[in-house]
């Protein structure tokens, strides 16, 4: 969508502007499409300025125990949407650092899911204690909080 100008809840859907193609949902109600789109109430036209229908999540770890060559983290960690895994990524064992970028996303309600994530000291196998946070919550749950726009998630992994 544009990001200043005129735009449309309906028009020809080739038409720059028009909610409905931005969107994907054919409706004349901007509450609908609003709530499409992933946006929360109160719904008005000027959200849609700038409005792209993908999304984009960045996530960084970082190892907050010892700093010795068998310490670290590993195992995956799991993009969720609407509950369901969509993306899994691998983390090599005694990591101390790694950053994902998950683009394109269609729009839709995600989580990050630590549940597989492991903590190594001194070369064992521990749980893992994830403190996260987002643009708009925190907390140390297995999943963050559920978004549904572009989301930068921090995450300390700490030994269990």
């Amino acid at each position: 969508m544009p990001t200043s100008g005129s735009i449309a809840i309906i028009s020809a859907p080739q038409t720059c502007g028009s909610i409905c193609a931005a969107v994907g949902v054919a409706s004349g109600s901007l509450s609908t499409l609003s709530v499409a789109a992933g946006k929360t109430a109160p719904h008005c036209m000027r959200e849609f300025y700038g409005y792209s229908a993908s999304l984009t999540v960045d996530l960084t770890m970082d190892w907050y125990g010892n700093f010795e060559p068998d310490d670290g983290f590993g195992g995956f960690v799991r993009l969720r949407k609407s509950g369901a895994i969509c993306c899994s990524t691998g983390i090599s064992p005694y990591t101390k650092y790694q950053e994902f970028n998950w683009s394109n996303l269609s729009i839709g309600t995600y989580c990050v899911d630590f549940g597989a994530v492991v903590a190594f000291c001194s070369g064992f196998q521990l749980p893992a204690y994830i403190y996260w946070t987002t643009d708009t919550s925190s907390g140390s749950a297995t999943y963050t909080n559920t978004f549904s726009d572009n989301e930068t998630v921090y995450a300390e992994v700490y030994p269990g």
